[in-house]
């Protein structure tokens, strides 16, 4: 019971649909069934779609132009894409477009092609639901009759394919029947922002993996630096440049639309993103753990580590299974499955299955995280406090605390830098994607690599690593020293000389002494 509300207020404190107080889906994804005719065991027919009690509710706000929240007087909604395949019509249910949107009482087909060999009226099909309105301010109509690059067909899944390659969710472009009887027209969203947004967002990150793949080659090479915080740091990056890769190339469209290549890669980014964070929540336990000053209960490093990739690995791949066995049994309603591939090639644009499976998991690994800091500094302050004065006599146990120290201060740093990027990443999805803090958001995640490495690279005890690596500090050390070895010695030889000569009584008795 505990546990319910506590998942219930994360739901509502993180602007998460709840499907007790409102809609099992998306606003955009529902239609008013108010007027529909009641049947027994509370389910309701509207337009020949039959809704049961787990996917309407009553509720009492609206959108306008899907944007601004108002609230209403109570209304019956219901989650059309739940039970039908969902395709937009940029009009009302009996208007055709014209110069504009008009009203007819004339039967309007919506014909359209479902593959380059079948053309289908979905108002005759019983697989297809409307949602009406248009999506977005301003639309551009596809042109296949001038253009081969316009020619387009509706999915299985209600999206819009252009050119057998191009993948539109339903939710940016709408269908609108002619009074001509012919084919319908589609009209797409102009997306000048989100385009740029989009393209933008793929290269930073692409430009950020190889200060990854510089920071866990370092690591590699080096044996010093091959310890059990160095393999973590190597598993932590790992995730994070195979995360980056995929995400940058998916975002790129790399990956058709609805093909095996694009549900697989939905699947390696979101596997590689939560090993990273599993290896970052080991990081910080780890230095929790050994600070902690637990007696007894000791392991040799290779066995606390494979405890450790056991964690940090396991984790994400129950967490991947699951969503597998969502989308591939009934176990769950529809509703609760994150559907890969489907609208795109990660889980689909819903506040509830983004929570569900990738925010909460978060939430819960950075909540830990802090706990672990705070416990730890907390503890070296103790440390400090009670050894101040013994541990000066001891310069071993005063090495070994000074290393644990900046160990910690390192790891602090790496989680306030991936604590900030990811609380802005959690704020933008909360609050509205086209925010500006989801460009702020978008910068951190694309300078990640470059400040992981500066972290863990760039310091003066890893160059020196690097530089005995590949003989190169040596060389050049040895010949600093002999070169300021030699100058010492003349400068000292012939300051004694001048102060021989100088002070002869000096000398002399000083020989005599």
């Amino acid at each position: 019971m505990h546990a319910a509300r506590i998942v219930a207020c994360l739901l509502v404190l993180f602007g998460v649909r709840s499907s007790v107080c409102s809609l099992p889906c998306d606003f955009i994804d529902s239609v008013n069934i108010t007027d529909g005719e009641r049947l027994p065991n509370d389910e309701i027919r509207h337009n020949g779609v039959i809704y049961n009690k787990t996917y309407y509710r009553v509720i009492d706000y609206d959108y306008q132009d899907f944007a601004t929240k108002r609230y209403v007087p109570n209304y019956v909604r219901g989650c059309l894409c739940a039970v039908r395949i969902c395709v937009r019509l940029c009009c009302g249910e009996h208007e055709y477009l014209g110069k504009r949107c008009t009203h007819t009482d004339d039967y309007l087909p919506i014909l359209v092609n479902v593959s380059a060999t079948e053309a289908v009226d979905l108002r005759n099909h019983s697989l297809y639901g409307f949602l009406y309105g248009k999506p977005c301010e301003q639309v551009y109509e596809l042109l296949p009759e001038e253009s081969s690059a316009d020619e387009w067909s509706i999915a299985r899944n209600g999206s819009l394919i252009i050119a057998d390659e191009l993948l539109i969710q339903r939710n940016q472009y709408c269908l609108a029947p002619r009074q001509n009887n012919g084919f319908a027209s589609g009209l797409v969203c102009f997306t000048t922002n989100e385009e740029f947004k989009y393209n933008l967002y793929p290269v930073g990150m692409l430009l950020s993996v190889p200060f990854l793949l510089l920071t866990f080659f370092v690591y590699a090479c080096i044996p010093d630096l091959r310890n059990m915080h160095g393999k973590s740091l190597m598993c932590y990056v790992l995730g994070l440049s195979v995360g980056y890769t995929v995400l940058s190339m998916v975002q790129l469209r790399v990956f058709p639309g609805l093909s095996a290549s694009c549900v697989i890669s939905g699947y390696i980014v979101y596997f590689s993103f939560m090993v990273s964070f599993f290896w970052l929540n080991v990081m910080s336990f780890d230095i929790y753990w050994t600070f902690k000053g637990v007696t007894g209960v000791r392991s040799s490093e290779t066995k606390k580590f494979l405890l450790y990739s056991l964690y940090a690995w396991g984790c994400p791949i129950l967490l991947v299974a699951t969503a597998i066995i969502a989308d591939y049994t009934d176990i769950l309603p529809i509703y609760l499955r994150p559907q890969f591939g489907t609208t795109r090639c990660l889980f689909v644009e819903n506040k509830l299955i983004e929570f569900l499976y990738l925010y909460m998991p978060l939430l819960i690994l950075v909540f830990m995280n802090v706990v672990f800091f705070v416990i730890t500094a907390l503890r070296i302050y103790k440390i400090q406090c009670e050894t101040s004065v013994v541990r000066r006599g001891d310069s071993k146990r005063h090495t070994k605390l000074d290393n644990d120290r900046d160990r910690f201060g390192l790891y602090l740093r790496l989680f306030i830098v991936m604590g900030v990027t990811w609380s802005l990443e959690i704020i933008s999805w909360a609050v509205d994607n086209n925010a500006w803090i989801f460009y702020v958001s978008d910068v951190c995640n694309c300078i990640q690599g470059f400040l992981i490495f500066a972290l863990f690279v760039l310091k003066q005890k890893i160059k020196r690593l690097i530089y005995k690596k590949f003989g190169i500090r040596e060389i050049r050390q040895e010949q600093k020293t002999s070169s300021c070895s030699t100058r010492t010695t003349a400068t000292m030889v012939s300051s004694y000389q001048e102060s021989k000569s100088d002070n002869p009584l000096v000398t002399r008795e000083s020989n005599a002494i």
